[in-house]
């Protein structure tokens, strides 16, 4: 009997059983698995020295390379990961540096800016950066990163003070209230570059972080409360309670998302940090106090389920990383540069 001879029901119970089968054994793509291969921590130096790094520190071997990145002359406020690229932002170097994320080969340069703070990429040709500005508006700077060159296509004038910036569907957020001068946040079209509308949150906004689902977490740093914004309209969904209002050294990097598992972690006061479902917009934990040097700059490892936190005893001594498990005790330590104030993950696949 051939299978055409076979009733359409029995075709139907025999494909699924085939299907059950194959999804039990596994396939070549059921083997393969994500790892964390790298912690990128950015080290900001001490303004006066100019002597910014990067640390990179491997959770498989415990093997840490204090200076992965050196001779920068320059303080570093971020570094972001991107297509297996470090992005570098030499803040006081006015400059982005961009190292091969494999070996920290520089491959790309962009100068003349005045004050670059944090990058987010809303696809792989663009990134958009907070570049502060002293003597003149600041403005967020749009950068073409496609093919081998590093180019400068837009400059968007924006008030106030931008530091912390994300991306959810066609827009851009920036906060502006870097030194507490506006409680604005500017949303920005990405299609046409355009500053869409500033958007009033009632507090001095310091970084923004956008979920899966298209909400911006308004993270400020005279309120104990994160704005809970709809990337769409910009309008404010709800407010959430912090323990005590977000506070870095540096400034560094106060939140981080995890979006594999739906956390946004964000530092609440020098030694607490709070954890946030992205899902249901609800704080479920404090973590905390810490104890050790206060705190700069944080990052959640979901796939090995470890938490970062940059330690900083000041600008003229070298920093460490604590790891901690979820519940915060601390399972382990590696020494940084000085002023640890950034933290990013590289994973691949395996």
């Amino acid at each position: 009997m051939t299978f055409r001879h076979l009733p359409l029901a029995v075709l139907t119970v025999l494909l699924s059983l085939t299907l059950v089968s194959c999804d039990l054994l596994g396939t070549d793509d059921d083997e393969s698995s994500i790892v964390t291969d790298g912690v990128y921590v950015a080290n900001q130096g001490n303004f006066g020295d100019g002597n910014g790094s990067v640390s990179l520190y491997d959770p498989n071997t415990d093997e840490v390379t204090s200076e992965a990145i050196g001779n920068l002359n320059s303080i570093v406020q971020s570094v972001a990961l991107r297509n297996d690229r470090l992005y570098l932002a030499a803040n006081s170097g006015g400059r982005i540096d961009v190292f091969d994320a494999d070996d920290q080969t520089q491959q790309q340069q962009v100068t003349g800016l005045s004050s670059p703070r944090y990058l987010t990429f809303p696809d792989d040709e663009t990134a958009f950066l907070t570049n502060q500005s002293f003597g003149g508006p600041s403005s967020v700077a749009v950068l073409d990163t496609e093919g081998s060159s590093l180019d400068m296509a837009d400059d968007i004038e924006v008030p106030g003070t931008p530091e912390g910036i994300t991306t959810t569907g066609d827009r851009v957020y920036a906060a502006l209230g870097g030194f507490s001068d506006t409680s604005l946040v500017a949303a920005i079209d990405t299609d046409d570059q355009t500053l869409t509308e500033t958007i009033d949150v009632g507090c001095a906004p310091r970084y923004t972080v956008a979920d899966r689902e298209d909400d911006v977490f308004v993270v400020c740093s005279d309120t104990a409360e994160v704005a809970v914004l709809d990337g769409s309209s910009g309008e404010e969904q709800v407010r959430l309670d912090l323990p005590a209002p977000s506070s870095t050294v540096g400034p560094g990097q106060p939140a981080y998302y995890a979006p594999d598992v739906a956390e946004l972690y964000i530092v609440a006061s020098e030694d607490q940090i709070v954890r946030v479902n992205t899902a249901t917009n609800k704080v479920t934990a404090t973590i905390g106090p810490l104890e050790g040097d206060e705190i700069g700059a944080i990052g959640y490892d979901a796939v090995r389920e470890e938490l970062y936190v940059g330690r900083v005893p000041g600008f003229t001594e070298r920093g460490t990383v604590t790891i901690h498990a979820r519940d915060g005790t601390q399972t382990g330590s590696f020494q940084a540069g000085v002023a640890p104030t950034y933290i990013d993950f590289r994973r691949l696949e395996e």
